[in-house]
């Protein structure tokens, strides 16, 4: 005991039982304070939450609100029943309740229904949009949905992945249908609309491929929102009206009732045609022209914003000679006059953008126009521009960002001013002839800015150049020269760890000393290009000791031999230059735009080759790999291509707590191996979509499902749920009871001691 205080005549004393007793109090209190925490969170937070219940029929989970009298329909766990209709009540304890939503989880992935019926007090078919699937979605099987006479609202993805439903008909009550509710119904082939206020958000029928067919009721005026969703309908081709009086159909189009404008325009094969139409409206054809080049005469004072939004492989021609006011829509993406792609310009990275309005026309002046297919396209001078400077384009102006069309057309006219690009060239030549300057940058830097030099010359000493390549020349090259001007440690050997430099040298050297035949025989330079490479750079790279000194010097050397090499251009039997023939006998016909792509950027590489440039032995086998990985046209179409896509999702969506593990992991191995090949570029031909297509239907028709329980994550927890809870707050209760007996034992232990 430890002695606290003295009086006269009395000593204090610190008792070690009365800091015990504190303690155990405290520890009352905590555990107690516990118990009330506990407590409050079980009536607060879990008891606050619906439950769910099981209906008599043992077909389905359902939720109430008592206050409301409503019920949502939570979970189905019926069992092979191919036909299901959604009642329109519950009772409970004595109560009826009106059904009026079906929750985001009650029939997902459901591979047995075939047919739906819908009671008419339902208002609301849920989604949920942060796992984008819905009440219905993955039902593979459905076929037939009818919709209550009450529906208002359909969420986010809520029938995605329908891949069997074939008609639709949304009821007149019908508020909002959301983004990607009826997503992958590859099979869906008609809707109709029976309201003008159902709204159809972006993306509603996104992929649906064979959805040909729209039916407007007799009195459904289109809005824009509702032609912006059709948009996505790439083989929408008729329209039924029933009596509707706002509309007529003509030519596979959907006109007002005055018969001068296009409100929706559906795919034909053959050319549309526009005579007598005066207007066509924003989003009217959305993405329904694919290859079809389409002609729009100067008749037209309007064309709507996204009247045509999916242009990356039709050009669309006018014979307007200026650029009507009242056409508002982005049009082409590229003009075929001449089979010669109209580039508006460089960037620095050598990529061009093709944006054009192009007119067509019919003069006695051959020189200018070309007939081909009965139809007369400006030659290539005539839009690039001649040496008096003038060009077709001039007639439309200048298109800037402030209006609808957002093309800004570069100067057509052949360049005058070389100054800028020759003084850069002259600099340039200062460094490309000082070979210890040359020395002092690594490799990779360096042949990028040879290939830069190289474009220079190229424009320069053309005499038809024009003021864009010009400039775009002359300011590549100055970046380049900026860069050797105040050079930072990535280009520069000697302010960076040498070992990059020398690495980066290494890997060139060694694909030189494996392709001599790109090289001109000199047996001198091959004997010491390869006895450095041996006996000095790579002792270097493998020396952890190795010092800055002795690392450079030996990049240095090495360096210095490898430009001794002489590159075999002149001769047309060199690997590079037959190489470049064979290219250029192919036929872009022949293989898909992606490849043909990559083969015509490595040939113009390949094309561009000067004695400075090095690299020649790389750039052949850049093009020898395009070349070899050109990819023939036989490619999937896009409806295959869908479909895909549509299996893909279907099997990414499923949950796998609903199937038995194996089944599961062995789709799971097939989902994740076609997903890959897919996002990589590899699926496109109609053997490869076939095949991954087979694998992911065989794995999905092997799963195992397991009973499907309702979703327990807050806001739908079952009373059971609550039981541990309640059981924590006893124990703890428990335990504070018996430490606070302890310490109350204790205290009275102790005041007997005082007394005596």
């Amino acid at each position: 005991m430890e002695i606290i205080r003295k009086t006269p005549g009395k000593i204090y004393y610190k008792s070690n039982t009365s800091i015990v007793i504190k303690l155990l109090a405290f520890l009352a209190v905590i555990l107690v304070l516990l118990v009330l925490g506990v407590c409050i969170f079980v009536i607060f937070g879990l008891g606050s939450t619906k439950n769910l219940f099981l209906h008599d029929s043992q077909t389905f989970y359902y939720a109430v609100n008592k206050d409301a009298k409503t019920a949502i329909f939570e979970m189905y766990v019926g069992k092979d029943v191919t036909e299901y209709t959604v009642p329109n009540t519950v009772s409970h304890k004595g109560s009826t309740y009106r059904i009026t939503e079906i929750s985001a989880q009650a029939f997902t992935n459901n591979q047995k229904l075939v047919k739906v019926t819908i009671g008419d007090n339902v208002e609301r078919i849920m989604g949920d949009t942060d796992k984008a699937t819905g009440a219905f979605a993955g039902c593979t099987k459905l076929q037939t949905v009818n919709l209550g006479n009450n529906l208002r609202h359909i969420d986010n993805y809520a029938f995605k992945n329908c891949l069997q439903l074939k008609i639709l008909d949304l009821p007149s009550t019908l508020q909002f249908v959301g983004t990607g509710s009826f997503m992958n119904n590859l099979a869906l082939t008609q809707i109709k609309l029976n309201s003008s206020n159902t709204r159809l958000a972006t993306n509603s029928f996104q992929y649906c491929t064979n959805l040909t067919t729209l039916e407007l009721s007799d009195t459904v005026v289109l809005g824009n929102d509702q032609k912006e969703a059709l948009a996505d309908l790439r083989n929408l081709s008729s329209f039924v009206l029933n009596t509707n009086p706002d509309y007529q159909v003509a030519n596979n189009c959907l006109l007002n009732a005055a018969g001068d404008t296009v409100v929706l325009g559906g795919v034909s094969t053959t050319q549309p045609t526009f005579a007598g139409i005066t207007v066509i409206e924003d989003w009217a054809f959305g993405n329904r022209y694919g290859d079809t080049n389409i002609y729009l005469p100067a008749t037209l004072t309007t064309v709507g914003a996204y009247a045509f939004t999916n242009n990356e492989s039709n050009v669309i021609y006018t014979n307007a000679d200026t650029k009507p006011a009242g056409w508002q829509t982005l049009l082409p993406v590229r003009c075929n006059a001449q089979k010669v792609t109209f580039y508006r310009g460089y960037d620095v990275d050598d990529t061009v953008t093709a944006d054009a309005y192009v007119f067509t026309t019919n003069p006695n002046d051959e020189a200018h126009y070309l007939l081909q297919d009965d139809v007369y396209y400006p030659t290539f001078a005539a839009l690039f521009g001649e040496a008096d400077g003038k060009h077709e384009f001039e007639k439309w102006g200048a298109i800037t960002a402030d209006g609808k069309c957002y093309a800004q057309y570069y100067n057509g006219n052949v360049a005058t001013d070389f100054t800028a690009l020759n003084d850069a060239i002259t600099e340039a030549d200062g460094y490309l002839n000082d070979k210890n300057k040359r020395l002092e940058y690594t490799l990779t830097f360096w042949e990028d800015f040879k290939s830069v030099y190289g474009v220079a010359k190229g424009v320069a000493g053309k005499s038809s150049a024009l003021d864009y390549e010009v400039k775009n020349a002359t300011a590549n090259l100055q970046k380049c020269l900026t860069k050797i001007a105040q050079p930072d440690d990535t280009i520069k050997v000697n302010t960076t760890d040498w070992r990059v430099g020398l690495q980066d040298l290494m890997a060139v050297v060694e694909v030189v000393i494996n392709n001599p035949s790109d090289f001109i025989d000199d047996p001198d330079v091959w004997a010491n290009i390869k006895s450095v490479y041996n006996d000095e750079a790579k002792k270097c790279l493998e020396d952890e000791e190795c010092s800055n000194t002795k690392g450079i010097s030996a990049w240095r050397v090495l360096r210095g031999h490898y430009e001794e090499l002489r590159v075999d251009i002149a001769n047309s039997d060199a690997p590079l230059n037959k190489l470049i023939d064979e290219c250029a006998t192919l036929n872009a016909d022949d293989y898909t735009v992606e490849s043909w792509e990559k083969l015509q950027n490595a040939l113009t590489q390949a094309r561009s080759i000067t004695q400075y440039n090095m690299s020649v032995t790389q750039v052949r086998l850049d093009l020898q790999n395009a070349k070899d990985n050109l990819v023939e046209n036989n490619l999937a179409s896009y409806e295959q291509m869908v479909e895909l896509v549509a299996w893909l999702s279907l099997c990414g969506d499923l949950p796998a707590g609903d199937y038995a593990q194996n089944s599961y992991d062995k789709m799971l191995i097939a989902w994740r191996g076609a997903k890959a090949r897919f996002v990589n570029g590899t699926t496109d031909t109609v053997k490869e979509v076939d095949t991954d297509l087979k694998l992911l239907q065989s794995c999905y028709n092997t799963l195992e499902i397991v009973d499907k329980k309702p979703n327990t994550t807050a806001g739908n927890a079952v009373t059971s749920s609550l039981v541990p809870y309640f059981i924590v707050a006893l124990v703890l209760f428990t335990v504070a009871i018996i430490i606070q007996a302890v310490a109350s034992s204790l205290k009275k232990s102790q005041r007997s001691k005082n007394r005596e």
